[in-house]
Formats: C-alpha cells, structure tokens, sequence
C-alpha cells in the first residue's frame, strides 16, 4: 500500500506539521465520476484516508496557504548546521569543489 507507507515515512520524521499532499490539475473539472482522472483522484484520496484512519490519525483538510500559515506562526526551530556531501574550496575568488578532500 503506497499510501500507508507514505504515512508511515511522513510520521518517521515527525515534521511539526505532517502533511499529506495530493497534487491534482485545476483544468479538469472532476465532475464526472466515470471520467479517469475522477477515478484516479478519487482513488487517491480514498487511499490517503484509509492509511490515515488505520492509523488512527485525524484528518484535517487545508490549503497550502492554511499549512504555510500554520508552519509560520509556530516558533522558529533552531536546527545545528550539518555540513553533508562535497567539501567547497572557498580561498579562491569563487567556489570551487575540494576534489582531494573525497
């Protein structure tokens, strides 16, 4: 089940705001309910609340801007600076890879 392990990576990282997105097309009109694209957004979402319901997690629908408002209004997390993957030479007049620090 696709959306249950999504849930599950989503919880793993406990984000302050856990979100689950769907991303959908504002030019279909997704009235139809034999159209496709009805069929595969519908399926989604359904999928979506069945993982969210076995894992007994309330749902609550938002927009971005709700979510972004929500992230923002929050005190800001201060994480350590965690230096990962190339090492940059910055003695010279621009960035350049350290290629002997690998």
């Amino acid at each position: 089940m696709i959306a249950s392990n999504i849930l599950s990576q989503v919880c793993e990282r406990r984000p302050a705001v856990p979100v689950l997105n769907g991303i959908t097309h504002n030019h279909y009109a997704y009235r139809d309910t034999s159209d496709p694209v009805y069929r595969r957004l519908r399926a989604m979402l359904d999928e979506m609340m069945s993982a969210c319901h076995r894992a007994n997690l309330r749902v609550v629908p938002a927009t971005l801007r709700e979510v972004a408002d929500e992230v923002l209004a929050r005190p800001a997390i201060q994480e350590p600076f965690a230096c990962e993957g190339a090492i940059f030479d910055l003695t010279a007049d621009r960035a350049q890879i350290d290629t002997a620090a690998s």
